[in-house]
């Protein structure tokens, strides 16, 4: 069975913000027993980058088939203003096999739509090019402007 993970995607029709690990991904994380997508998400974003992102803010994009062993909840974020990537700070850290503690994310950027097949996962990349083509986030950007 796939695991499940959730995260948001932080952009203002422009350009998505990208949390730097090994590569560039998204703020996302599996989903711990009995948790909901949506909080899940919400808790990993905050994990990794200090933001607090409310509910109501979030739009569904939907759940994909991420890879081959993790399936990925989406929500889209749209702040008025994007956040200062200088703020961002990450609380959680992995442990490598000789139990090394390293930081998950190690540095932020807003990466432009047209450009992110070289910054993130190609597997990332699949999924965002899905809701960039989608209804949600047509029906919410039009040429790049908000609505």
């Amino acid at each position: 069975m796939k695991k499940e993970s959730a995260g948001i995607v932080i952009t203002d029709g422009d350009v998505v913000l990208g949390c730097k690990s090994y590569q560039w991904d998204l703020p996302k994380g599996e989903i711990e027993e009995g948790e909901e997508p949506i909080d899940a998400a919400i808790r990993e974003t905050q994990e990794e980058t200090g933001l607090i992102v409310k509910k109501e803010k979030l739009t569904e994009l939907g759940h994909y088939d991420y890879t081959k062993y993790k399936n990925l909840w989406l929500f889209l974020y749209v702040p008025e203003i994007l956040p200062n990537t200088d703020h961002m700070k990450c609380t959680t850290y992995f442990t490598d096999k000789k139990g090394n503690k390293t930081l998950e994310v190690s540095d932020y950027k807003y990466i432009p739509l047209t450009v992110m097949e070289g910054f993130f996962y190609r597997s990332i990349c699949k999924v965002l090019r899905k809701i960039e083509n989608g209804s949600v986030f047509s029906k919410r950007f039009s040429k790049g402007k908000k609505q």
